[in-house]
């Protein structure tokens, strides 16, 4: 079955960071995990500046409110998860 909100997002960096934190569950990732997973690509371990936190809320999470769902890190935790809204 196809996952509506990873279909709308095109972008394959979004697509990827917001499969890596659906497929986390409940448990959540930590910023430090999901960078390993999504730049395991690249031999460089990919960029050395690492702003997930600004992309998720700039670029994913307004992708994600139409179908109802937002990734969260709240403060003082360092985990991501998906939540409903």
């Amino acid at each position: 079955m196809s996952d509506p909100a990873a279909v709308a997002l095109t972008h394959w960096l979004y697509r990827r960071l917001y499969e890596i934190v659906r497929d986390a569950g409940d448990y959540g990732v930590t910023r430090d995990d999901l960078a390993r997973r999504l730049y395991a690509h690249r031999s460089d371990g990919g960029p050395a500046s690492n702003c997930i936190k600004q992309v998720i809320s700039a670029r994913i999470n307004p992708r994600l409110a139409k179908f109802g769902l937002v990734i969260r890190c709240g403060r003082g935790q360092s985990f991501y998860r998906l939540e409903k809204r």
